[in-house]
């Protein structure tokens, strides 16, 4: 499967999410959707993290004037710098803890707690 097909996939299960009214779910089909959806987003800007990463070493910024992957990933997503970096952030520190990458995935962390340990993961202190 490529690239292309599996962010298509990913389109129809947004679109499939996007066609279910609010108002008409049950209270349990909203706590549901709440809980289960915040744990996809959490995995796949993970998944996206680790992308970023892997564009990061090879280099995909180098093409254009842009002066970091943060910055050129800012600038082809219309996103802010902060978010950027933040996704930049994410990445260098699953990269460096399988076992963290593993727990974000299976939802037993949320990507926003793994981005806060990347002080810890990618410069731990003395003897730790």
């Amino acid at each position: 499967m490529y690239m292309r097909d599996t962010l298509e996939l990913l389109d129809l299960a947004a679109d499939a999410v996007a066609m279910l009214d609010p108002l008409a779910l049950s209270h349990d089909d909203l706590a549901l959707g709440a809980i289960g959806l915040q744990r996809h987003l959490d995995r796949v800007k993970a998944l996206h993290a680790r992308l970023v990463t892997a564009a990061d070493d090879a280099g995909v910024w180098r093409t254009g004037r842009a002066r970091s992957m943060a910055d050129w990933l800012a600038e082809q997503t219309k996103t802010s710098y902060g978010e950027a970096a933040s996704r930049v952030k994410l990445g260098a520190t699953l990269d460096q803890s399988p076992e963290l990458a593993d727990a974000v995935d299976r939802g037993e962390v949320s990507a926003a707690t793994a981005e806060a340990l990347h002080d810890a993961i990618t410069n731990p202190p003395a003897n730790a």
